[in-house]
């Protein structure tokens, strides 16, 4: 299952995505309801100075059961799945790191913007603050507009310090070539062969957009102390 997994990260990034959602959601909705109170060394992970604990472990790892189970039927094999969910979770952790240490801030402007384009929260065909108060207060367990923004604080810290990190990335000549090599098709005509080699460079872009991701967390990774308890998970 994991390299499935890997495999769809690489080739749809959507997938990565949202588990990233889905354990972003488990951590506001655990600090939400339960707080963060815990027998003392009783974490799942630690990162750096931040702990994440059971009950956050376990609602991540219930949405995620929900979301991949439906997603991949006969392929889904559950044994592999607490990797998976806290690998996600300690990167979380360690975007939110680097948002911090690269001061990405978010200011609330960008959180208000990004509240009125979230049709959740419509009514009429616009934002409607009674609409936001009535979702958060009807979502299990409850929010409030202060958790769930927080939450979105550092949704769009986590965006901002990636696009950081990849938006100086480009393709060589070399390999604006090969992508345009694999449009192979010889009915195609000028235009559309245009069009499908524009698609092939852009694909082999965001690959290389996605590597240099994943390298960058890997750096965070070598270079933050991580203790993962296997046997909570």
């Amino acid at each position: 299952m994991i390299k499935i997994l890997r495999k769809g990260a690489i080739e749809k990034p959507w997938f990565y995505r949202t588990l990233m959602g889905l354990i972003a959601g488990a951590f506001i909705i655990s600090m939400g309801w339960y707080g963060f109170r815990q027998p003392k060394g009783m974490y799942v992970a630690k990162i750096g100075n931040v702990e994440i604990s059971r009950v956050e472990y376990r609602r991540a790892y219930q949405s995620a059961y929900r979301f991949y189970r439906d997603l991949m039927k006969d392929q889904f094999d559950e044994k592999d799945l607490g990797k998976i969910v806290i690998n996600g979770m300690v990167d979380r952790q360690l975007w939110l790191k680097a948002a911090n240490d690269l001061e990405a801030d978010v200011g609330p402007q960008e959180i208000i913007e990004n509240l009125k384009n979230d049709r959740s929260f419509f009514r009429k065909g616009r934002f409607d603050p009674e609409q936001y108060r009535y979702v958060l207060a009807n979502s299990r367990p409850p929010l409030t507009p202060e958790q769930y923004e927080s939450n979105v604080r550092d949704d769009l810290s986590v965006d901002k310090v990636k696009r950081l990190v990849s938006d100086g990335i480009i393709l060589t000549a070399a390999e604006t070539a090969e992508a345009k090599a694999t449009v192979k098709d010889p009915k195609l005509t000028p235009e559309k062969r245009a069009v499908a080699e524009d698609r092939a460079v852009q694909n082999a872009l965001g690959l290389k957009k996605q590597r240099s991701l994943a390298a960058f967390i890997e750096s965070m990774k070598s270079a933050t102390p991580i203790d993962i308890n296997d046997v909570l998970l």
